[in-house]
């Protein structure tokens, strides 16, 4: 097993590992039939170029294997509440509706997490209230609030109702941007915040932030890719 910057073993157990949780069946499928819906905006394709990058959306597939990790809390049970959550780069709000369906299966022990996003390109912000109208309908909740803005850029945070500094836990696909993420993190987030990157790379990283560990997180049907949640810390 390898370890991490500060010279300690990185966890390296795939979410699989984890006993599937009671109460979950049904939440991708639930967003599938929003996401998936024939007739579904264009706009939201498989790889998209934005101002920032590039926007890729996380598989479903993906969303089902990490369920176990995220419904477990193991990313962030050890911090104090309320924890919050930021999906930087939310292109069509899938991750936050995820996350949003986990904390109301989760009742009490999710009571006092918070989830939140960004997102600058206007088109996919559209797209992701449209979905989350959506799941709104069929009764799915959509998270705490779909920001627009430039998650790299400090004034986003000032000029939205989110603290950069009250962010516990930073989600984001990795799409040449990381480092400059990871810049702001080292600079402007506060001691113990959090950074967790999704990508097919197993060999990934950023610096100045210290790894904490790396999960793996195998896609049925997707053989030889697999994808990885890196988790750094201020």
């Amino acid at each position: 097993m390898k370890q991490d910057e500060s010279g300690n073993d990185p966890s390296t157990d795939g979410a699989e590992g984890t006993a599937w949780p009671r109460g979950f069946d049904g939440l991708v499928d639930c967003l599938r039939t929003v996401y998936e819906a024939p007739g579904s905006d264009a706009t939201s394709q498989p790889l998209r170029l934005t101002d920032l990058g590039v926007w890729l959306p996380t598989p479903f597939a993906a969303l089902t294997s990490m369920l176990p990790l995220f419904a477990s809390r193991r990313l962030w049970q050890d911090l104090p509440e309320p924890v919050t959550i930021f999906d930087a780069g939310a292109g069509d709000g899938r991750m936050l509706a995820y996350l949003a369906g986990i904390r109301q299966r989760l009742g009490h022990t999710g009571r006092n997490l918070r989830i939140y996003g960004m997102e600058s390109d206007t088109d996919l912000l559209r797209v992701a209230h449209q979905r989350h109208d959506s799941l709104l309908s069929k009764g799915h909740p959509i998270g705490d609030g779909l920001l627009h803005g430039d998650y790299l850029d400090p004034e986003s945070y000032e000029e939205s109702s989110l603290n950069l500094e009250s962010i516990d836990l930073f989600l984001n696909y990795p799409d040449g941007n990381e480092q400059t993420l990871a810049n702001l993190l080292a600079t402007s987030a506060r001691p113990g915040t959090r950074l967790c990157f999704t990508t097919g790379e197993a060999t990934f990283s950023v610096s100045g932030l210290t790894r904490r560990a790396v999960f793996e997180i195998p896609l049925e049907g997707a053989a030889p890719i697999g994808w990885h949640l890196s988790v750094y810390e201020r």
